[in-house]
């Protein structure tokens, strides 16, 4: 972090960048099992330090008094959010809109590394976002990437600018979490009082029952002499995503380079593709949700799953001699991998085994340096700083009673803001709910049958009427499907709904004028020709001229006198029912094949009367005879002239 940092209120400014310590024992990284005996002697254990300025009994009393006062106010049911110093909200709505935010997200993430830490409220956070981005504007870094500034989380950037130093506050943050992962330490007067000693529980038998400072005493190693009845042995297993790394280890502080601290007895590392690609998990986890899924890449993860569990159980087996004899034994193997590890018949790890630690710490991906890293970590000593005035301001702000008061003064606070009257809500506008909103879009996808179910559950009037600036071009339902090109549903509204086609819209467009093909256009004309005195078909711009049934059969020549009209308009007539009869929910492809099927048996239909009757052949379109005549063929039809063959082919395809 830069020295120059400017922060606003509420955020721990921090002047100057402390300097690490300097005593000349410090120079090196600590090793836990290898102290200096001047810091060992003077250990004295932070967590049994007694508070001289308050008694137990006082804390005790103060913190029942506080609780008996606070449970008045806990059943008060109001909106807020205690994470933003207490706002109060009108509304759930509003309330989770704010948690979408960036104020808030900042704010919870300062909480996050620091539950005792200020929050800063809107105003502060607009004005440090403006800082850092005027500051950050001006350097040659950000010029230079600016296609990649677009996606840059600026409340990532803002919460690290203004990030306090985890080196030195490391001892502020953990000291009094009860599931804090260290115990802490001071070596006055060998080191100065703001220094502080940092060593992970997980290394100690049991913190909460014995005495640490005995323990560390008593673990130090001198070297890496003696045999191997007396070397200290630890196991560290790591299982995750198909990958798996163990090692076996002896205990060496005195040793340097690459393996520092420790010398490898032996460790392994497997591989095996088990998690679904660019979906995550286990392929056991997806079959036990979801069923077995019956593929090639299933198989193999299900393979090689069942494999990767033989082959650490076996490698487990060949390890029994060393695990046994290992003082901690450290496992990493989330969910579904610690039915690998432990719980199987004759397994060598028990669950039970008091040996048995998990890493107190994030782990990356199973392998051999992974292991070599967390084991540093592990027995290296953690050294914070942090002076007599931050260390007084912490312990106050953690003080029970206090923490209570101030929880206490904010339900106050905010319930005195909830009583406050609050305008009542207008109801939402029918164009504003979601109901209408999945109305239009049945209408738009074509959806007949859903959008008359979805109408009757919702009780939606089919002659609403839209005044927003978004239906500007569709104030009704009827221009809706009109502009959708859904001539089934604008003959529904019409029909069933005596729809009212001259309504206009802001653009003076009936729902006629926007359609956008002619089979929509035509569905308000055979309405029209079928009712001319329901509307002024005038004014809503409908063209006279009759239906469009009407004009279909301009086309069609007079038979001879001395032959039956025959039954052709009947193939019109069921092409057209069946085409009614459709399913709305078909897609374009299945109804040209339904409609290809019609065609045929109407074909096949006209073969077998023509077959029957035993008559002289005759055009296929027009029925005039063609004795005395060269036909023109086409498949299996014949006609009389060329306009019959495209007439025809137009009709059966």
């Amino acid at each position: 972090m830069a020295d120059d940092t400017e922060t606003s209120t509420h955020i721990p400014k921090k002047t100057t960048k402390k300097q690490p310590p300097t005593h000349p024992l410090l120079s090196h990284p600590l090793n836990v099992f290898n102290l200096p005996p001047e810091i060992l002697g003077a250990l004295v254990s932070y967590n049994t330090v007694e508070d001289a300025d308050k008694s137990e009994t006082t804390i005790s009393k103060e913190i029942t008094e506080s609780k008996l006062a606070l449970s008045g106010l806990i059943g008060i049911s109001t909106a807020g959010c205690a994470t933003c110093g207490g706002l109060v909200f009108e509304s759930v709505d509003e309330q989770r809109e704010h948690y979408r935010t960036d104020f808030h997200r900042f704010n919870a993430k300062r909480k996050l590394y620091d539950p005792n830490v200020e929050p800063v409220n809107e105003e502060e956070f607009e004005e440090m976002l403006e800082e850092m981005t005027k500051s950050s504007s001006d350097t040659e870094s950000t010029k230079s990437n600016a296609s990649s500034q677009s996606s840059y989380d600026a409340v990532e950037a803002l919460f690290k600018k203004h990030q306090p130093s985890i080196e030195n506050d490391e001892f502020v943050r953990t000291t009094h979490q009860e599931n804090s992962p260290y115990l802490w330490f001071s070596a006055p007067p060998v080191l100065r009082e703001e220094i502080h000693l940092g060593i992970f529980k997980q290394i100690f038998p049991d913190h909460r029952h014995s005495d640490p400072i005995q323990y560390l005493k008593s673990a130090q190693i001198d070297g890496g002499e003696g045999d191997g009845e007396s070397k200290r042995t630890w196991t560290m297993l790591m299982l995750s995503g198909g990958y798996f790394a163990g090692l076996v280890c002896v205990l060496n502080p005195k040793k340097t380079g690459k393996d520092s601290g420790m010398e490898p007895i032996v460790h392994k590392r497997f591989q095996r593709y088990t998690v679904r690609r660019k979906q995550g998990g286990a392929q056991s986890v997806h079959d036990q949700a979801k069923g077995g899924a019956k593929s090639a890449g299933a198989d193999i993860r299900r393979y090689n799953e069942a494999k990767l569990q033989e082959e650490i159980r076996e490698l487990l087996e060949n390890w029994k001699d060393w695990i046994e004899k290992s003082e901690l034994i450290f496992v990493s193997a989330p969910s579904v991998n610690k039915n690998i590890i432990y719980g199987y018949e004759r397994a060598v790890l028990r669950r039970g085994d008091p040996r048995i630690r998990s890493f107190p710490f994030s782990t990356k991906r199973p392998a051999y340096k992974e292991l070599k890293r967390c084991f540093s970590k592990l027995v290296t000593v953690k050294v914070s700083e942090l002076d007599a005035e931050s260390l007084k301001k912490f312990l106050s702000a953690n003080d029970p009673a206090e923490e209570l008061a101030s929880k206490m003064e904010s339900l106050v606070r905010a319930t005195a803001k909830s009583k406050k009257p609050t305008p009542p809500q207008e109801p939402k506008k029918p164009e504003q709910t979601e109901e209408v909103k999945k109305l239009i879009e049945l209408i738009r996808k074509g959806k007949l049958d859903l959008m008359v179910g979805h109408m009757e559950k919702c009780a939606i009037s089919p002659t609403i009427r839209f005044e927003t600036e978004e239906f500007k071009h569709t104030p009704t339902l009827l221009h809706v499907a009109s502009l959708a090109a859904q001539p089934e549903i604008v003959s529904y509204f019409l029909e069933k709904h005596s729809a009212d086609p001259t309504i206009t819209s802001t653009t003076l467009k009936t729902p006629y004028d926007v359609a956008p093909d002619k089979e929509t256009r035509n569905a308000f004309r055979r309405y029209m020709a079928e009712n001319l005195d329901q509307w002024d078909w005038k004014i809503a711009h409908v063209p006279k001229g009759g239906g469009v049934s009407k004009n279909k059969q301009k086309d069609v020549e007079p038979l001879p006198s001395n032959q039956p009209p025959p039954k052709t308009t009947a193939i019109g007539q069921t092409l057209n029912k069946a085409i009614s009869e459709l399913d709305i929910n078909l897609t374009p492809e299945m109804q040209a094949r339904i409609e290809r099927e019609k065609r045929a048996r109407a074909a096949e239909a006209r073969l077998a009367k023509l077959a029957n009757r035993g008559s002289k052949p005759v055009c296929e379109m027009c029925k005039t005879s063609l004795v005395g005549k060269v036909p023109f063929a086409r498949m299996q039809w014949q006609y009389c002239s060329t306009d019959c063959v495209v007439k025809h082919r137009a009709l059966v395809g």
